[in-house]
């Protein structure tokens, strides 16, 4: 009898269980939908990885310039996409010995093919001297398959970035305690420049012989100068109108001449100078360099004023 009657409890229970259970919720109704959903499109993706893969690749543009990201070559890729699987390019850069002035130049060019990320790039001038151009987002590596490709000067193995994908940089500012003007440190490198501003008009030694090694940017109005591979001056200029307010912005110490203005970071001895460009007073000339024996003998001797 006990027996039976701990069988009818439980029976009762389970009515009482059933009974109780609430109607289905409707919003949770359609967030189980949208998860079933994103799980079966996960699934297709995981199940279809080469098919994801291949809209990826076709969207991009290879066609285009590339700019070599050297410190002493001034090289450039060229790509032309003759169909989806081919292209044609140019390759080449030029190198000036900083000891005795003389250039050096070096070519290659006719075709390639395309494999997902890769083109394997053949020479018509020899056909030993084909390679590969590996891409990474906006980044190719070129790798010659022959080391006898090169000129004994002019190497053209390297990163190259490709052109259109450069940002225009800030015009003035301070990050980590020094100046940047146009993006640019004075802990950068030529190729570094390049990654931000694209190949230069003129690369080499200052033909005038006042600096060890220039980048001209005519068409920026943008000039570096390089000590030991790295930056020892960064001039350029910009509208009074544009400069002013950016120049109020900084911190450092203030100091004046007779001919110009000075902002000095003692942490990182780093100083601009700028002032207004005698041909046109509506342009500021402004740059940026190390503070030498010059600036601290102009402000002991009381030429340089700082200002209160």
């Amino acid at each position: 009898m006990g027996k039976f009657v701990l069988i009818f409890l439980s029976f009762l229970a389970i009515l009482a269980g059933c009974e109780s259970k609430p109607a289905a919720d409707p919003a949770k109704k359609e967030i189980l939908a949208n998860t079933e959903k994103s799980l079966a499109s996960a699934q297709q993706s995981e199940e279809n990885p080469q098919q994801e893969q291949e809209e990826t690749e076709e969207a991009f543009d290879w066609s285009g310039e590339w700019v070599f990201l050297s410190d002493d070559n001034l090289g450039n890729l060229k790509i032309e996409k003759v169909d989806e699987e081919t292209i044609r390019y140019h390759l080449g850069g030029s190198v000036i010995n900083p000891v005795n002035g003389s250039s050096y130049a070096n070519v290659m060019e006719v075709t390639g093919m395309i494999s997902g990320n890769t083109i394997t790039y053949t020479n018509e001038l020899s056909e030993d001297c084909g390679g590969t151009m590996e891409r990474n987002g906006n980044i190719i590596t070129v790798t010659a398959a022959n080391g006898a490709c090169h000129t004994p000067q002019v190497y053209l193995d390297g990163d190259y970035i490709k052109a259109d994908s450069l940002k225009e940089q800030p015009l003035l500012e301070i990050k980590n305690g020094q100046f940047l003007v146009r993006g640019i440190s004075m802990w950068d490198t030529p190729s570094t420049v390049k990654e931000m501003h694209g190949n230069p008009a003129y690369e080499g030694p200052d033909e005038e012989g006042f600096y060890e090694w220039i980048q001209d940017y005519e068409d920026k109005k943008l000039f570096v100068s390089y000590s030991n591979n790295q930056p020892d001056s960064v001039h350029t200029e910009a509208p009074a109108d544009v400069f002013l307010p950016e120049v109020e912005k900084l911190s450092g110490e203030r100091y004046t001449s007779e001919d110009a203005n000075y902002i000095y970071l003692p942490e990182k001895e780093q100083l601009l100078i700028y002032q207004t460009k005698a041909e046109d007073p509506s342009v500021i000339t402004l740059f940026t360099t190390y503070a030498d024996g010059n600036f601290h003998a102009g402000v002991e001797n009381g030429w340089i004023v700082k200002e209160e």
